[in-house]
């Protein structure tokens, strides 16, 4: 009995799920209800649009279309009555009429008993307002969001516990996340503020401490200055003597003019340098200082005092082998010697001379004659050329002469600084 239109259903037969097509002879379908269930659910009435019945001859079909057909597990019959007992208010009611009524009552009765039967409700509560659905195995009865009861298989049931369980924990963490964000928030500001007051006090500390330093290095200064001072003249005499300068207490970088003859310090190397071009360059350039510094001085002793001689055989760029000069570095100065070395008797024939000899040797000009074996007359222009480690001869040409000139003689150069 649906105890909210109270009409009373009645299940004419239970099914399970086919093809689509189900036999139902011998059902009157006069007041008869087609329902279906999914798994796990209540038996529901089939929409009008999602079925028919056929009457062919002696046999009677239900035809279920696949939209439902696919979703339900079982199908059911019911057939629906009205109570047909009512209330009877005559005051002397016929004999007749009255068990007229008390046998509607009696069926009526009967109709609700055998429908609990079959149901196994019971009903000795007066709030009884749905009929529970059999239930499926591991599944359990629970009231769903629209106040309906339902069914719920078990795992479904743990799925939905866990997610309680889940939501709750994201609850309980997201409030612990904003109380560690709070003090979070506090401690960064705690933190903030000791900071700016630590730092104005160490700042006010400094600024003492290096007000107290500049006052003591401007002392020592002074003192230093009024000392050097005192004690310039007697510097400069001794100083004039060695070297025959005076030295100037200003560096070559400060904003003034440099006098000629004086010398000033390089504030980026502390080294010595005299002025020799009087200036305010504050950039220290070979045009207006030379190096007077003691490694300098003695460089340039050793320079002088160096001496290395080498004598070499090497080829011409134009395939004469095995030609021999002696090379001599003493100090400063560089000679090249060679006697009967061959020469093409062509335009130019040269010879490439080792690094070591050529650092920093300027370029000369010189001419050479003819070997002790050579015919009279041969002559030839040199052409010594650092830059490019070339020693060039440029030979007088001998007419109808096939063989090579041989040619002695010597170049001296110099380095520069």
């Amino acid at each position: 009995m649906d105890f909210k239109t109270g009409k009373l259903h009645k299940i004419i037969r239970e099914f399970e799920k086919g093809n689509g097509r189900y036999e139902i002879n011998g059902i009157d379908l006069k007041n008869t209800v087609f329902l279906y269930r999914e798994k796990a659910g209540a038996f529901i009435p089939i929409p009008k649009g999602n079925y028919k019945t056929i009457l062919n001859d002696n046999e009677s079909i239900l035809e279920v279309d696949d939209v439902i057909n696919n979703k339900a597990i079982e199908f059911q019959i019911i057939s629906v009555f009205d109570v047909q007992s009512y209330k009877y208010l005559e005051k002397y009611p016929e004999l007749k009429m009255v068990v007229v009524q008390t046998n509607k009552i009696v069926d009526d009765i009967n109709n609700i008993i055998g429908y609990l039967n079959s149901v196994g409700v019971k009903t000795d509560s007066k709030y009884q307002t749905q009929i529970l659905t059999p239930l499926e195995p591991l599944s359990v009865w629970y009231m769903n969001a629209e106040g309906l009861i339902d069914t719920l298989p078990i795992d479904d049931f743990n799925k939905k516990f866990k997610e309680i369980i889940e939501k709750m924990s994201e609850l309980a963490d997201e409030k612990a996340r904003e109380q560690i964000k709070k003090r979070l928030d506090e401690l960064k500001t705690e933190i903030e503020s000791f900071k700016n007051k630590k730092i104005s006090e160490v700042l006010k500390e400094l600024k003492t401490e290096k007000d107290n330093s500049i006052k003591e290095i401007e002392k020592i200064k002074e003192k230093s200055k009024n000392e050097l001072n005192s004690r310039m003249p007697e510097i400069n005499n001794k100083f004039n003597g060695i070297a025959g300068g005076t030295i100037n207490p200003t560096f070559i970088q400060d904003d003034r003019e440099k006098t000629e003859g004086q010398y000033y310090l390089d504030r980026p190397t502390g080294k010595l340098y005299r002025c020799i071009k009087t200036t305010s360059n504050t950039v220290n350039s070979a045009e207006y200082f030379k190096d007077m510094s003691l490694d300098s001085i003695v460089n340039r002793l050793e320079n002088l005092s160096n001496f290395r001689s080498e004598t070499i055989t090497i080829n011409s760029t134009n395939g004469i082998l095995n030609q021999s000069f002696k090379l001599i570095a003493a100090g400063k100065i560089r000679i090249i010697s060679f006697m009967n070395i061959h020469v093409k008797n062509d335009y130019e024939t040269d010879y490439i001379l080792p690094d070591w000899f050529l650092t920093n040797t300027e370029d000369v000009k010189s001419s050479c004659t003819n070997g002790t074996g050579g015919a009279t007359g041969e002559v030839a222009e040199i052409h010594f050329e650092p830059s490019t480690k070339k020693l060039k001869f440029y030979p007088a040409l001998r007419q109808g002469f096939s063989g090579n000139l041989q040619l002695s003689g010597q170049v001296v150069s110099v380095t520069k600084d």
